[in-house]
């Protein structure tokens, strides 16, 4: 994902602070849950460092400008969908990244003392206030627009809410599965 040159130019002198996290999914390649990585929070992007020589998770620099989101799900880890986030949802860090016209999640989870959720819970209210002072989020790359996006013009929410209306329709009279109507409303919604 990083290539030499740009992990060689990381000053790990500037960090604003560091962290313990696992690694969860969403990187290419790597199907496995990693323990022990470090997060750099610098001022230009974050930086995850692992020592282990052996892990499928090599070192990865996340600019900030790549970055469309942090986001700091809050509930229950039975809403979620990975084995090893079960009950540790208030720990988790999604991240997700611009790539061109393509987007990624990345899933990391706060870590520190084994079973200690409530000191990783903290540790993440801590991340989030230190990238929300130094005004990290409003510094996220915005998604690029295809040439057809950006010259469509805004829907009215009444145009929204009326196709809703209409998926609904289908969705109950089972043209449309469940997946399919959210994932038509959640594009929708994102138009208002």
């Amino acid at each position: 994902m990083n290539n030499d040159s740009e992990l060689n130019q990381i000053n790990l002198n500037t960090a604003w602070a560091s962290y313990k996290v696992n690694y969860c999914y969403g990187l290419p390649g790597i199907n496995c849950f990693v323990r022990g990585i470090r997060l750099y929070v610098l001022p230009n992007g974050l930086y995850f460092y692992i020592a282990a020589k052996r892990s499928a998770f090599k070192s990865l620099y996340l600019d900030y400008n790549r970055i469309k989101s942090i986001e700091f799900p809050k509930g229950s880890g039975s809403d979620y969908h990975n084995i090893f986030l079960v009950n540790k949802f208030d720990t988790v860090i999604q991240i997700t990244i611009i790539d061109g016209f393509n987007e990624q999640i990345l899933c990391f989870e706060m870590a520190g003392s084994l079973g200690n959720d409530v000191g990783n819970q903290a540790r993440r209210q801590e991340l989030y206030m230190l990238l929300k002072n130094h005004g990290i989020f409003e510094r996220f790359a915005r998604p690029a627009q295809s040439v057809e996006t950006a010259q469509r013009t805004p829907e009215s929410r009444e145009d929204v809410f009326a196709k809703i209306e209409q998926l609904s329709k289908l969705h109950q009279s089972g043209a449309l599965t469940d997946e399919e109507f959210q994932r038509k409303k959640e594009e929708l919604l994102k138009r208002i």
